[in-house]
């Protein structure tokens, strides 16, 4: 197994608690991802929000299925990768209990405009670069303030 592959997995456990892996198999194992070092620290800084933001035992298949969906985006280049991960981050929140509302400041209507887009989906490629760096900045600041934390992934991001 290895990281950024989604499997599919057997596992059984006996009567004392212990598990057992019985059978994997891979579904996808993202090596366009895998071959793209930008594409790599996105993808790993998504999985670092799951894996720091949801317990053991908790029930994370909803966020899993939108990792996975958000991975698939990130291969197929539709979309600004910037966007995919900000599309991931607003769905995470929200299933964390910290909905983003939309409002307050003074951003441009393009900003606004694309925040909003987010909320739904993910905004197809052709979004102005000072718009889409604007709105990475107010949704990492709404995740710190919410999650408070350090994220070791965001570091390995060059430029």
């Amino acid at each position: 197994m290895d990281t950024l592959n989604f499997i599919s997995a057997k596992i059984t456990e006996d009567s004392k608690g212990f598990k057992q892996l019985e059978e994997v198999k891979t579904v996808n194992s993202f090596k366009d991802i895998k071959r793209s070092y930008e594409l790599s620290c996105l993808a790993y800084y998504m999985a670092e929000l799951i894996h720091r933001n949801i317990e053991e035992g908790e029930n994370s298949e909803q966020i899993v299925t939108k990792l996975v969906g958000c991975l698939r985006a990130l291969t197929d280049l539709r979309a600004d990768s910037t966007l995919v991960v900000n599309h991931f981050e607003l769905d995470l929140l929200k299933e964390l209990g910290y909905e983003f509302q939309i409002g307050g400041g003074s951003y441009k209507k393009e900003t606004l405009n694309t925040l909003s887009a987010l909320r739904r989906g993910i905004p197809a490629k052709g979004i102005d670069s000072l718009v889409l760096k604007e709105v990475d900045t107010i949704i990492k600041a709404f995740l710190y303030r919410h999650l408070d934390q350090n994220i070791k992934s965001l570091e390995l991001k060059v430029g």
